[in-house]
């Protein structure tokens, strides 16, 4: 599967995650998942993107938060938000 394929469905994960249509715990459980199982070779600004959105997930928490790196569905959604952005951005320079 190339990689603008494997982007594209972190994209559609993601916005389907932002418009509700997946809660946060079966986004953060799918979305690391499937970055844990990604075969790789993203360059720089793909990986530090997806890396990050991958992290929150990991870091997500229904419950209250129990120390400094746990990380709430509104703050998940937010990061999501704002690395979704960038992974557009980034989108249309890799090669189809």
């Amino acid at each position: 599967m190339s990689q603008a394929t494997r982007l594209t469905k972190y994209i559609q994960m993601i916005e389907d995650f932002l418009a509700r249509r997946s809660t946060a715990d079966e986004f953060s459980g799918a979305f690391f998942r499937a970055f844990q199982k990604d075969p790789g070779g993203w360059g720089g600004d793909l990986y530090e993107a997806l890396n990050w959105v991958a992290t929150a997930c990991e870091s997500y928490t229904p419950r209250a938060p129990r120390s400094e790196f746990d990380v709430t569905e509104d703050q998940l959604r937010a990061q999501c938000a704002e690395r979704l952005k960038a992974l557009h951005r980034l989108q249309r320079d890799l090669p189809r």
